[in-house]
């Protein structure tokens, strides 16, 4: 399946690979889940299955921690510019108080 990678999957003694895509919650694929056996092996639709419940709950982590990187840099942008705003209307305040 991976003819350019064949050596580096003989370095770690690997005979079977199975992997499917990682997809977040709208369905794009955000990477691939894959596992390796030493043994040589037929795959089954439990090992699929297993797999596929396995890339489902790694996609909506994935997905959940960007969110969450989002959520904090917006928030950091928010306290800057709530701190910015701060300072003019101490400005404005010490201007005011002084004419």
């Amino acid at each position: 399946m991976f003819p350019k990678d064949r050596e580096w999957f003989a370095k770690l003694g690997a005979h079977s690979f199975l992997a499917i895509p990682l997809c977040n919650e709208r369905a794009r694929a955000c990477g691939h889940l894959g596992v390796l056996d030493v043994r040589e092996r037929d795959w089954g639709e439990v090992d699929f299955e297993i797999i596929r419940i396995f890339s489902i709950r790694t996609g909506v982590e994935l997905e959940r921690r960007d969110f969450e990187n989002r959520l904090q840099n917006a928030n950091a942008h928010l306290e800057r510019a709530n701190a910015a705003l701060r300072r003019e209307v101490a400005t404005r305040s010490m201007r005011k108080t002084s004419l």
